[in-house]
């Protein structure tokens, strides 16, 4: 009998009590033999209830040592390989997810990833009238995070001007500042209303986030889809936000 013979028997306690005596005592006095019994017994361990009924039935039939051996380390190695292979394929995605954004699953952690106020485009006609006066300073206060100040002037131009869509759609970047989203939606939407040609998509996507911000997913998805749909203003964000809502929060 061999010694892989032997260890098969052991491991399946077929051994009569004389010969389990001699193989344990052999154990202790032959390192190589206590090798190949470590491994043996740890690819037991390892493998699966199947794969130990195929085990079992080599270890009655088996003639060639190194065969069996390197038959069940290839084995090893390849699902060892695999499993690490795996793990890796998880965690590269995982770390995609998280760095597109498509981990976030709080709406207002979406909103302080993309939002940032929009810049003052805004250009005084050279006249110094009352109204242009105010209109400097209100986008002056503007530039400078004066919020408050901004929004009592842009409210003061609202007043006087008829084509108030440009306004209308910097008190609603204002009112989000202030923190006053039911205002800064509704200046939006009137921005939207009129379909100004310059701001129309702005006001799409930063009323889509408004409605993130309050909460109102449904509504901020149908604004992110407007611009994805007609590639407008920040379409691929929106875009990113959409597989956001979809695989994250619209999915619970």
């Amino acid at each position: 009998m061999t010694d892989n013979e032997l260890i098969c028997l052991y491991l399946q306690n077929n051994l009569s009590e004389f010969e389990k005596i001699e193989f344990e005592e052999r154990l202790e006095h032959e390192p190589e033999l206590m090798e190949e019994y470590k491994f043996q017994k740890e690819l037991r361990e390892a493998l699966v209830d199947e794969e130990v009924m195929e085990l079992r039935a080599q270890c009655k039939a088996i003639g060639n040592k190194n065969s069996l051996v390197q038959h069940t380390r290839e084995k090893i190695r390849f699902w060892g390989m695999a499993m690490v292979a795996g793990f890796l394929l998880i965690i590269s995605s995982m770390l995609a997810i998280y760095q597109s954004g498509i981990g976030f699953s709080d709406p207002g952690q979406i909103f302080t990833k993309y939002y940032k106020p929009y810049e003052s485009v805004v250009s005084v006609r050279s006249e110094e009238s009352m109204n242009n006066k105010l209109i400097r300073k209100a986008f002056n206060h503007y530039s400078n995070g004066r919020w408050q100040k901004s929004e009592d002037c842009l409210k003061k131009v609202i007043i006087q001007e008829t084509d108030d869509a440009v306004y209308k759609f910097y008190l609603g970047i204002v009112e989000l500042e202030l923190g006053n989203i039911n205002s800064s939606i509704q200046a939006f939407n009137e921005t939207i209303k009129k379909n100004n040609a310059l701001f129309n998509e702005q006001a799409y996507w930063y009323s889509g986030l408004a409605y993130l911000k309050k909460g109102e997913l449904r509504k901020a998805q149908k604004r992110f889809e407007w611009l994805v749909q007609r590639q407008g203003y920040r379409y691929r964000e929106s875009r990113d936000i959409l597989k956001t809502l979809d695989g994250g929060i619209f999915s619970r």
